[in-house]
């Protein structure tokens, strides 16, 4: 799962506008209905709205029944210095007894929160390497060992 960095989230950093570990950063899924491929690089949004040519993240968002957009916890940053790379984390995050929806789930979408999608900043799309469906378990997003996003 090699993320997508979106240019607001270096624009954001650069400007102290985003705090990756005290900031809200919550992830949603995005369903594989072929409407919508968030890893497009013709499109830099600068908030949720923005996306999908300005329709937003509602139509392709997963819809299965017991799932909800997640916060995510343990938040850290790694400094390699020999690399000079800085690297995000967080903890994996599980959706309880994921019912399947109308599509599969193709990847997850961070963002930081900050009211609505009107105001909410996407900062990187991860993509599964295969669009995976719930069946009524728990789902789990499983970050890279390496890190969610890397800025080098």
């Amino acid at each position: 799962m090699a993320a997508r960095v979106y240019v607001v989230t270096f624009h954001d950093l650069a400007k102290k506008q985003i705090d990756l570990r005290n900031d809200d950063i919550r992830v949603l899924l995005v369903a594989s209905n072929g409407a919508y491929d968030p890893g497009d690089t013709d499109e830099d949004p600068n908030t949720l709205s923005d996306m999908n040519g300005g329709a937003g993240v509602a139509g392709v968002e997963f819809d299965g029944a017991g799932y909800s957009r997640k916060v995510l916890s343990s938040k850290s940053l790694s400094e390699n210095t020999a690399d000079n790379k800085v690297t995000f984390h967080a903890t994996d995050v599980t959706w309880v007894s994921l019912s399947a929806g109308t599509h599969s789930v193709e990847g997850a979408l961070l963002f930081k929160f900050v009211t609505s999608d009107a105001d909410n900043v996407p900062l990187a799309w991860c993509p599964y390497s295969l669009a995976t469906a719930p069946n009524g378990s728990n789902f789990k997003n499983s970050w890279p060992a390496g890190g969610i996003i890397t800025i080098s």
